[in-house]
């Protein structure tokens, strides 16, 4: 094939004019104008007539990029029959000002766009290549897993050969299983991770049909943080990591599919703007609750880091190949724990039962449960699992952000009852779950102390002795008697009603038999981790659960017991231990 350049012209400019005759598109709103220009992207074009060689093809042709992106890049590449002719500088203004109002992109990245794609041959190069290269390691789960997933979702090689990138509209995109490592994680996402979740959740944006709208529009309590982090340096940096860097098909799309996210962004921080400007209600909603939110956890990341960082890394270990890379995990993660409960009011139950509210104290727990299925007894694992259910999951700023807009939403919804917004559609923005404790309990192994974990029995009592012994620490109790009065029934051949069954239920006469007292006393226990002795000592007085009768103590029968609550006395104004933790 010859050189474009020696080509023949094959058409006059009287030729063309029927694609003179042709209108430019209006751009869209927050598009740029195109503006007529020559074809630049010829040297790139293999064969220009290789979809035909007339005006009328090219015509045609260019009508069919109405609806068919691929038309388009067929369009582009047969302009270069004519590149010097004037009216196909007209020809390029239609083509780029489609292409811009598809993609979002200015009339210089978009000329790129076409650049790259009208070399077909390299093109479908670069994307088989690609594409064969984002491989998923099936042992490894976690942030890795999902953000290669997200690059396949975006580049369009889910399955393993370039089909339709995400900007298109053609695949699914992310699922919500990558929201938790976008929020926090040991390894930042890229720009491309960031633009696969923002091209699932926000192209609701450009859809003519407005119907529930509000519903998918709040979802801006959680995006905004990465529509408003876009970055035109991000996707160069990501674009420059191997396997991207020199990849023609992952800088096209990368650009189409910034552009898009970018389009996006403005077109929601406007419909933002504007709904803020006139009703307080949706301004709270969409702005001043989450960036309170935002500030809040910012702040206390911030404070925390160390502790969080190493969170992180443990829960990068948990997702990877190795369950020794993690083992030995308890210490740091428990004292990491500890210190940031310090700053937290714990002074009782009920304190601690707010204390774990604090994202970053739950984001810890949750990963200690995790840990502890590693380091610990079973039996602990599932104790410390049942306190973690009502620990509200946790991650990073997103779902701080998430959070206080819900808790704006209540008092908003108190007093305007047909505001538009319902409380399932605050649900549906955010579906986040302590996937890494539950992982934890369901890495169950066999218990040293009771294969049915604390089943036997719950109790409080004074702690009246302790006494060390090979088992553990044992505890005795102070004697507590109850009095309670005594009932006895007779039943008589009065039939009050027939059951279910059809059997008789007759009438019992019952009369009190005098006030009697009862040993309420909590038979001994046995604590098997020295972690879970501290304040336990004569006078303090102790909330446990136990095991079944596990442990034989000289000819005695005894159980093992976890301290839920230990407070230094009867009085309970200071809470020493709870659930194993010595207080800080």
């Amino acid at each position: 094939m010859a050189a474009v350049a020696a080509l023949p012209v094959v058409a006059s400019a009287e030729d063309l004019s029927e694609v003179t005759a042709k209108k430019v598109e209006a751009p869209e709103p927050g598009v740029q104008t195109a503006k007529a220009q020559a074809p630049s992207w010829c040297k790139s074009v293999k064969d220009p007539a290789a979809n035909g060689r007339s005006a009328g093809s090219l015509s045609r042709t260019i009508d069919a990029g109405e609806n068919d992106y691929t038309s388009l890049i067929k369009a582009a590449e047969m302009v270069c029959l004519w590149p010097s002719d004037p009216a196909v500088a007209h020809a390029v203004q239609i083509i780029a000002q489609r292409w811009m109002n598809w993609t979002g992109e200015s009339q210089a990245q978009a000329v790129e766009s076409l650049t790259l794609r009208v070399n077909e041959d390299k093109f479908k190069a670069d994307g088989d290549k690609l594409c064969t290269e984002l491989k998923v390691d099936g042992e490894v789960g976690g942030e890795e897993n999902q953000f290669r997933l997200a690059e396949l979702a975006l580049l369009g090689c889910s399955y393993g050969h370039p089909g339709s990138p995400l900007w298109l509209g053609n695949n699914t995109g992310v699922g919500n299983d990558l929201f938790p490592f976008l929020d926090l994680s040991a390894t930042e996402p890229s720009e491309l991770v960031r633009l696969a979740y923002l091209l699932t959740s926000q192209k609701y944006i450009f859809s003519a049909e407005k119907t529930y709208f509000d519903h998918p529009f709040v979802s801006y309590v959680v995006t905004q943080v990465d529509l408003k982090a876009l970055s035109d340096a991000g996707l160069t940096k990501a674009l420059a990591a191997p396997p991207f860097a020199g990849n023609t098909y992952a800088r096209a799309v990368g650009l189409e599919s910034e552009a898009m996210a970018r389009l996006a962004a403005a077109n929601i921080q406007k419909e933002v703007d504007a709904r803020s400007a006139k009703d307080p209600a949706w301004k709270a909603l969409l702005v001043t609750a989450p960036a309170a939110g935002i500030k809040a956890w910012t702040d206390m990341a911030g404070k925390y880091k160390d502790q969080i960082a190493h969170s992180n890394e443990f829960e990068h270990k948990w997702y990877g190949p190795s369950k020794k890379a993690y083992a030995g995990c308890w210490k740091q993660l428990h004292d990491d724990f500890l210190t940031v409960l310090k700053d937290q009011k714990h002074g009782n139950e009920n304190e601690m039962k707010d204390a774990l509210q604090n994202p970053i104290v739950g984001l810890l727990f949750g990963r200690l449960v995790a840990c502890a299925s590693s380091d610990k007894d079973f039996a602990y694992v599932e104790a410390l699992y049942r306190v973690g259910a009502d620990v509200r999951p946790s991650r990073g700023m997103r779902a701080a952000s998430y959070y206080a807009a819900v808790e704006a939403f209540g008092p908003i919804k108190a007093d305007r009852e047909k505001f538009p917004i319902e409380k399932q559609d605050l649900s549906q923005v955010l579906r986040l779950e302590n996937d890494l404790m539950k992982g934890g309990y369901d890495h169950k192994t066999e218990s040293k102390l009771d294969s049915m974990g604390w089943v036997g029995d719950s109790g409080s009592g004074t702690v009246k002795s302790t006494k060390k012994i090979k088992e553990g620490l044992e505890v005795t109790f102070v004697q507590t008697k109850q009095q309670f009065m005594g009932r006895s029934c007779t039943e008589t051949n009065r039939i009050i009603q027939f059951r279910i069954d059809g059997s008789p239920m007759y009438y019992q006469n019952c009369h009190d038999t005098g006030l009697q007292w009862e040993n309420t006393t909590p038979a001994p226990i046995v604590i098997p981790d020295p972690e879970w002795e501290v304040g336990v000592k004569a006078g303090a007085v102790v909330a446990f659960r136990s095991t079944r009768n596990a442990v034989k103590v000289g000819d005695k029968s005894e159980r093992y017991g976890l301290p839920t609550t230990i407070y230094a006395d009867k009085n309970k104004k200071k809470l020493v231990a709870w659930m194993g933790f010595a207080m800080p």
